[in-house]
């Protein structure tokens, strides 16, 4: 940056600074004046409270007085009854009411203060008794804790009777409760001097002691001062607790009052949210006032660039351009030769018996097509670079893959006289889940720069593991070598691209110094740590964990040998079994889905009935007697589920206990336990394949419905010599050679994934069936989906992307299958805007494929 766009981009931060401030000053003057206006309506309230609350607990004394006012009424009367008599029914009245109650004193006495009724008391002791020798009635505290209730009866000028009785605070508090009182808080009812006749009611487990502390005293007394100019008196008050209001509210006619505290929280209840909207908004405002400006600001340096930046700019990405060309282009020569190789790799399988020829055979196909598939990865850089690996999760033979490894370091070690030795845990389980690939690329470029940086002695790979639960192991590799090791400061740059160290000791030593950048990226993608140790002169060590699925937890003993059983395996295909008297139901509303396992299970001998919807179904269900049946979960107008729910409750069929297995395309993480809970016996995913299904089919078919080596081998031949000549070269011939080429054409061109795929469908001739259904109703499907899309109907929407996503990947077309799945997932989180945004890509990338396949045909 100029020293002129520096210079005005600091004296527009200077000002956005400035802003700034004034802005949260006016926040806060804003706040300030909120909470003051705020405590103003809740003083105001809690006034209102303790004036209505103590105008209750007034007229609740005065009930006490009716009942001596109600007494001397009877006494005043002895003019018309005579003396005795009034004071025989007011006795009367007395025991009635008071019945006695030892919390009460009560008696009268005579304008001569002698007693008439009950004990006599001297009114010398009670300065409020003898006011109603004077005339006076009323309640009054005594310092005993007792309240005094007297009555004065007159005749006349003079005092003829004076009624009184004496209560307890304890009769005062269990008659004239204040707990009631809930809107105020701890509440306690008080004389105007001070002394406390009911203790603070409503007071939490421990706040005693608060309330009697002296300055919580000192607060109260302040109040009762406040009742020369006001009734009520309200204040908010900071305390140990907090901000709390505290209150005094006299009660008429008395010498007490009501006296209390609440905290500010409670006290001001939902009004406290309007401080917290407004500065809510006005943050929001000055956030984007503050984004606006900073905008502005940016906006403002772009604008001033001078042109010196700008042909930097242009020359950067003219740089970059030529980089991604120049890789594509080696991209692209590079594979040019693979394809011969694999080509010619491909002769020798068809044309060689030997089987250790078999095996280099089959390594060097698999090292040739892991290589066709990671070229673009590897030398397109850039793409590293911007974080576009993408992981495959799919079920390999550890065994196979260190065979693989084994071919190609080997030789290399040996040509070197370098001792090569693969140390293995026989205990590792060999059918594992991941991405081999990627795997096989991490090991590969730690041994090679084994062998290249030693000189002498030894290169070791060595695989062990550790048990994470039931489904997952975590697989520990290490690379050891006795090289010529590194110094501590240059395993520090040992992951920088294009960087090497110590030239003059390397300077013989080929490398472009990609190899352990590109590990260390790829062990990142897969969640792993690489751990190195070294040195200096003796040689190092690279070691890290991945974590890795197990589809089955066989044991790979010896490796060697476990793998040439795996190769054999897959070129001599045999079923795992043949069961020609059970019978399969499979249900899916896809037919190209129903097709392909259809031609998995063909060998098998097996019976399928096969339908496109749960209503179909349920029809061949009432008909026949199943084994198993194989059911899609995402099929439209009735669902999986929904299928499950009813075979299940058909407690009068034969079916309705019946083998059910669960096929879909979701495959996160805890499906399968939802399925199991939903009642089906098992789960498999798909694109199924068809080693996976047949182990699945073998677990519940009937143990009596499989036959034997020699019932097998004599039912097959039969089965053989029905189809006759002319079907048995029909399904021997495979995928003719033009198809074929037209095939790899098109893989090679990245627009479909063939080779990977054939393994879903279980043969080519089964893969070519499947996608030649597939492109001749594309047309039809599209349509199909178009139509829902414009109805409006996103369940049937939803369920018809997800059956495009299945098929897609059934035939290779990965591109297709992710688009689908993305919209699937609209559709299922009811995303309108993205099914709006994409549906249309989605339907035209859809329709293409019908150019794309129209070359392939049948010959």
């Amino acid at each position: 940056m100029s020293k002129k766009n520096r210079f005005l981009t600091n004296q527009l931060a200077f000002v956005l600074a400035l802003t700034v401030l004034i802005m949260a000053a006016l926040g806060a003057l804003m706040y300030i004046s909120m909470d003051r206006r705020i405590n103003r309506i809740t003083e105001s309230n809690i006034a209102n409270e303790a004036a209505a609350a103590a105008s209750y607990y007034s007229e609740n004394l005065r009930g006490e007085m009716l009942t001596l006012e109600h007494i001397g009424a009877i006494l005043a009367n002895e003019d018309t009854v005579g003396e005795d008599e009034s004071l025989q029914k007011a006795t009367v009245i007395i025991e009635n009411v008071f019945n006695a109650n030892p919390s009460i004193i009560l008696g009268i006495m005579d304008g001569e203060k002698k007693p008439v009724y009950s004990e006599a008391v001297d009114p010398s002791d009670y300065q409020e008794l003898l006011d109603s020798f004077r005339g006076n009635s009323g309640v009054s505290y005594m310092k005993t804790g007792a309240l005094l209730f007297s009555y004065s009866v007159l005749r006349g000028d003079n005092v003829r009777y004076v009624l009184y009785y004496i209560c307890s605070s304890t009769y005062i508090k269990r008659k004239h409760d204040l707990s009631m009182i809930k809107k105020l808080g701890s509440i306690s009812l008080m004389t105007k001097d001070g002394d406390v006749i009911i203790p603070f009611s409503n007071v939490e487990k421990g706040d005693e002691s608060f309330f009697a502390s002296k300055s919580v005293n000192n607060v109260f007394n302040n109040l009762r001062r406040g009742h020369n100019l006001e009734s009520v008196v309200v204040e908010k008050i900071s305390t140990t607790k907090g901000d709390m209001f505290f209150y005094s509210a006299e009660v008429k006619n008395t010498p007490f009052v009501l006296a209390g505290a609440i905290d500010k929280s409670t006290a001001i209840g939902v009004l406290y949210l309007i401080p917290i909207t407004v500065m809510s908004v006005y943050v929001i405002f000055v956030l984007i006032v503050l984004i606006l400006s900073v905008f502005l600001i940016v906006a403002s340096v772009k604008v001033r660039e001078s042109d010196e930046l700008r042909e930097a700019k242009l020359i950067a990405e003219d740089a970059s351009k030529a980089k991604g060309l120049f890789l594509a282009n080696m991209s692209h020569e590079i594979r040019t030769p693979i394809n011969a190789i694999l080509g010619m790799d491909e002769m020798i399988i068809r044309q060689t018996g030997d089987k250790k020829l078999l095996q280099y055979a089959h390594s060097i196909k698999s090292s040739a097509n892991s290589l066709l598939g990671l070229v673009n990865d590897i030398l397109d850089f850039s793409a590293i670079e911007a974080g576009k690996l993408k992981l495959k999760n799919e079920p390999y033979n550890l065994s196979t893959l260190l065979m693989d490894i084994s071919t190609l370091i080997k030789t290399r070690a040996e040509s070197k006289n370098l001792e090569f030795k693969i140390d293995i845990n026989k205990n590792v389980p060999d059918r594992l889940i991941g991405d081999v690939t990627r795997l096989k690329q991490v090991i590969i470029n730690l041994l090679t720069n084994a062998v290249k940086y030693t000189i002498e002695g030894f290169v070791y790979l060595i695989i062990d593991y550790e048990k994470i639960n039931d489904e997952e192991i975590k697989l520990k590799v290490s690379v050891k070598d006795s090289g010529i090791g590194m110094k501590p400061e240059d395993i520090q740059r040992l992951f920088h691209a294009f960087e090497r160290f110590d030239e003059n000791r390397n300077r013989t030593i080929e490398g472009t110094g990609l190899g352990m950048t590109i590990v260390k990226q790829l062990l990142d993608a897969m969640g792993g740590t690489i751990d190195v140790k070294s040195v200096y002169g003796e040689g190092s060590e690279f070691s890290f964990e991945v974590n890795q699925k197990v589809e089955n937890w066989k044991q790979i003993d010896d490796y060697e040998i476990t793998a040439e059983k795996a190769a054999i395996k897959q070129e001599n295909y045999r079923p795992s079994f043949y069961a020609p008297d059970a019978r399969i139901l499979s249900v899916d509303d896809m037919e190209i889905n129903l097709r392909v396992v259809n031609g998995l299970l063909e060998q098998t001998g097996v019976k399928i009935d096969s339908v496109l919807s749960g209503e179909k179904a349920l029809e061949l269900i009432k008909e026949n007697r199943y084994d198993i049946m194989l059911i899609d979960h995402r099929m439209p107008v009735m669902d999986g589920m929904q299928l499950l729910e009813r075979i299940r409750s058909m407690t009068d069929n034969e079916n309705h206990g019946c083998v059910c297995i669960a096929l879909t395309a979701n495959v996160t993480e805890g499906m399968r336990e939802k399925y199991i809970t939903a009642g089906f016996n098992d789960y498999m995913e798909k694109p199924v394949k068809g080693n996976l299904l047949e182990e699945m089919l073998l677990k519940y078919i009937p143990k009596d419905k499989l036959l034997d080596e020699s019932e097998r081998e004599k039912s097959m031949q039969t089965a053989e010599a029905d189809l006759g000549e002319e079907a048995k070269e029909e399904a021997e011939q495979g995928i003719p050679e033009a198809v074929k080429n037209e095939l790899q054409r098109l893989q090679d061109e990245g627009l479909l994934d063939w080779t990977n795929a054939v393994e879903f469908a279980g043969s080519e001739e089964l893969y070519l069936d499947t996608v030649l259904f597939f492109r001749d109703s594309i047309d039809e499907k599209a349509d199909e989906i178009e139509s829902l899309y414009f109805a409006e109907n996103i369940q049937d929407f939803t369920t018809k992307v997800h059956a495009l996503k299945s098929s897609a990947r059934l035939v290779g077309l990965t591109e297709l299958s992710e688009m689908a799945r993305l919209l699937e997932e609209a559709g299922k989180n009811e995303d309108m805007n993205y099914i709006r945004d994409n549906t249309w890509e989605v339907l035209s990338k859809y329709r293409s494929y019908k150019d794309v396949l129209e070359k392939i045909k049948r010959e």
